[in-house]
């Protein structure tokens, strides 16, 4: 698995977690691993996590693992879609007040277009 994508895991891991009211050493407990491969998971260190184990915590937070990976898929659009948006807003602050014009102007026409063809 690459990096960023066992990091997004862990992160939904842990706000499933946290919504149930559960703690690590209890999800640890429901699922027959350590507090520490809990922890080890939602932090998105160590590499990965097995399926079995992943379905083990699936179960033990009473969803199922293709709402598990809808929740990852959203949260994942989530932190793209606001880390273009920071970013935007830092190029936007150093340009021109004439800049910043011209580009709302292109940007107003392409969603023009998007939603003529839509």
């Amino acid at each position: 698995m690459k990096k960023e994508l066992i990091e997004d895991l862990g992160r939904v891991l842990t706000k499933m977690r946290k919504r149930k009211l559960m703690s690590q050493v209890t999800l640890g407990a429901a699922t027959d691993t350590s507090q520490m491969t809990i922890q080890r998971i939602e932090s998105g260190n160590g590499g990965g996590v097995r399926l079995e184990t992943l379905f083990k915590i699936a179960e033990a937070l009473d969803i199922s693992l293709a709402e598990l990976f809808i929740e990852l898929e959203q949260d994942i659009n989530y932190h793209d879609d606001t880390s273009y948006s920071a970013k935007l807003e830092k190029l936007m602050k150093r340009m021109s007040p004439h800049k910043k014009e011209w580009i709302s102007e292109i940007v107003l026409k392409i969603m023009g277009a998007e939603t003529e063809i839509a």
